[in-house]
């Protein structure tokens, strides 16, 4: 199980996670965390997004000893959470959790339909073009009637 949570008094305010496991035969020895794009075919390989990370920060998505509660590293919630439960027999299990449309909208911005300022970007550029283009078309028609009512 995979809590995402945010409290002041915990971390800052900033994202974190809580979970937990249990294994009745040999006890739970530890616990390890990867964070990484969504969508990679397994925990630990690297999709284009990370790619990306590895080529700009030198970084590549790496699983990391960690204990309950965990600040996670994206703070913008983009990326899937996996945690690994190791019990002391080398035994391993892995959730993966990934945060909801409506949280990671609230980290990224507030912008739902748009996850990254990228994309915001985009959309309004493309929205004043469409309205300089309709500007033009009408001026357009409006000087082609001017010019027919002179004739």
């Amino acid at each position: 199980m995979i809590e995402l949570l945010s409290d002041q008094r915990v971390f800052d305010g900033q994202y974190f996670i809580i979970f937990d496991a249990q294994d009745k035969q040999t006890g739970i020895d530890h616990y390890e965390v990867l964070e990484s794009e969504p969508g990679a075919e397994s925990a630990g390989e690297s999709g284009r997004s990370d790619l990306i990370r590895r080529f700009i920060k030198g970084k590549t998505p790496q699983w990391k000893v960690a204990q309950s509660p965990y600040l996670l590293e994206d703070q913008k919630l983009q990326s899937e959470v996996h945690v690994k439960a190791v019990d002391k027999a080398g035994n391993e299990r892995t959730v993966k959790y990934f945060p909801e449309e409506s949280k990671r909208a609230a980290a990224s911005g507030g912008f739902p339909a748009f996850g990254n300022m990228l994309s915001l970007s985009i959309a309004i550029i493309i929205i004043l073009f469409l309205v300089l283009a309709a500007v033009l078309v009408r001026a357009g028609i409006k000087f082609k009637q001017k010019k027919d009512a002179k004739q």
